[in-house]
């Protein structure tokens, strides 16, 4: 009903896709995808269907509250890190999902004024969210990275590709602004991927995932990323 209202040139208030067919196959996947979890490990087939109750959580119930559904949907991004974690059949480093948790909780919050405007608030809080990530990336770097300087300017650059488009939205609150603060948020997922890569692997690694980001970029041109 929201999406009807406030965002009708998607796929399913369009008409473009019938909401029974979405249905169906929405189901097919998320079950499709909680078996496929179970043939990697136990662990990884149990934080499936974790995630998959939390999917369905915020579809049914959490998405209409203003921080609730912004948290809900940083926990799904936080398990999603967690399934990928949980192929070894071990779980280690839990604190790493604390990133995507609060950093998708910083993006969905700005992206509460992506309609309307006026969100000065949840721009506040996103950005306290989103300095809390760049210090737990930064404190990865710093304890993991065999060349921390080159971290440390990865996640510079990470700040200013989410704080520029984030103070402008926060000057001038128009829905227009927050719309390209979501977008940075969204399309740096990429820089933010490529510094924590640093932290654990080699640094042709963090490059190739960086080399993503202008691909990303000109892919927003064409398909809606918020």
């Amino acid at each position: 009903e929201t999406d009807r209202l406030e965002r009708p040139e998607r796929p399913i208030p369009s008409g473009l896709i019938p909401r029974n067919s979405a249905t169906i196959f929405g189901a097919v996947l998320l079950i499709g995808g909680i078996l496929a979890a179970y043939t990697a490990s136990p662990i990884s087939g149990l934080v499936a269907l974790v995630l998959a109750l939390a999917i369905l959580l915020y579809d049914a119930f959490s998405k209409k509250y203003t921080f609730l559904g912004p948290l809900n949907m940083g926990v799904c991004r936080g398990l999603n890190l967690l399934l990928g974690i949980s192929v070894a059949g071990v779980i280690n480093e839990l604190w790493y999902c604390i990133i995507p948790i609060l950093y998708i909780f910083a993006i969905t919050l700005i992206s509460r004024g992506e309609v309307h405007g006026n969100n000065k608030g949840h721009i506040i809080w996103a950005a306290v969210l989103y300095a809390i990530v760049l210090l737990c990336v930064i404190y990865a770097v710093t304890i993991n990275a065999e060349n921390i300087s080159l971290g440390l300017i990865f996640s510079l650059l990470l700040a200013l590709l989410i704080y520029r488009p984030l103070w402008k939205a926060y000057k001038e609150n128009s829905a227009a602004n927050i719309k390209k603060a979501v977008m940075a948020g969204v399309i740096s997922l990429i820089v933010l991927d490529a510094s924590l890569a640093i932290s654990f692997a080699p640094l042709w690694y963090a490059i190739l995932i960086l080399l993503l980001w202008p691909l990303a970029i000109l892919l927003s041109k064409i398909f809606a990323v918020t």
